[in-house]
């Protein structure tokens, strides 16, 4: 039975797709399934004209981020199963190879696709590189 799972989500149709793969996972009264989603962001520069504003642009980010996460958490939540957000700021796949090294999660299901612009011919670059990298199992819902 899996105890701990990394799910990268970005709010995309295909990351919405994961966490139902995810509920059917941790389906059962017995599951003690953990659940951390993971958003990452990519490192963002203002341009020169918008640094003279006065904006928290990490603060703008990061609550963006959690918004996006607070979604996927609350609807595992709702299932009985416990869910943690995680926000990370970097590259996509480099960051959620990282936190499923550090973290010593079981699986990681992630979508086959995101919100990027960029994507490969049958998964997106992200899924693609986490699939190749990975220390653990990797699901990607279709």
């Amino acid at each position: 039975m899996l105890e701990k799972i990394l799910l990268p989500y970005d709010g995309s149709s295909h990351a919405k797709k994961a966490v139902e793969l995810v509920k059917k996972l941790c389906a059962g009264s017995e599951s003690r399934c953990r659940v951390t989603v993971m958003y990452v962001l990519e490192p963002y520069t203002p341009p020169p004209e918008a640094a003279a504003l006065d904006v928290d642009w990490a603060g703008v980010a990061e609550r963006s981020g959690q918004a996006i996460v607070a979604d996927a958490v609350q609807a595992l939540r709702e299932r009985g199963i416990a869910a943690d957000p995680i926000v990370a700021v970097g590259r996509p796949a480099e960051e959620i190879v990282g936190e499923a090294k550090r973290g010593g999660y079981e699986l990681i299901v992630i979508g086959r696709r995101g919100l990027g612009l960029f994507g490969e011919i049958v998964l997106g670059s992200v899924s693609h590189k986490v699939l190749h990298l990975a220390p653990c199992p990797v699901l990607i819902a279709q």
